[in-house]
């Protein structure tokens, strides 16, 4: 069962810890998004966590790595009744999960033209995996 105020009492300073807090998700993200251009062959020039392409230039900051799915995972996660192994178990999967999620987000909205729209249609399937993966540890 699920405790839904404990669920905002995590997810808020959770969100905040992370949105404040350097914790090298930049760097990982921004090197699965070099991995993904090269993989495809797609032309870049990379600085630091900026990105220049034919389509402009991208900076991959926090808000890019994946800290706003992590932290509603983790909420959703530690208010929910469960083994405690079981939780860490899949609150440290989220930390390699979601970002190389966001990785490959990114470069499939870059590569394959029309930011906007894959952006945000790529959005939901990233809600469909916090879902799915929530589901997953409830009934694994």
């Amino acid at each position: 069962m699920i405790h839904y105020k404990r669920f905002f009492y995590i997810l808020i300073p959770l969100y905040l810890l992370f949105k404040f807090i350097p914790f090298g998700l930049e760097q990982f993200v921004t090197d699965i998004v070099s991995s993904g251009f090269r993989t495809m062959g797609f032309w870049f020039y990379q600085q630091g966590f900026t990105f220049y392409t034919g389509a402009g230039s991208f900076v991959i900051n926090r808000d890019c790595t994946g800290i706003l799915s992590i932290s509603l995972f983790l909420s959703l996660l530690f208010s929910t009744d469960m083994p405690m192994k079981k939780r860490l178990f899949y609150a440290f999967f989220s930390f390699i999960f979601f970002p190389f999620w966001n990785g490959i987000r990114i470069v499939l909205s870059i590569t394959l033209g029309n930011f906007d729209l894959l952006h945000f249609t790529l959005w939901f399937v990233s809600t469909f995996l916090i879902v799915g993966l929530y589901y997953l540890a409830l009934y694994d």
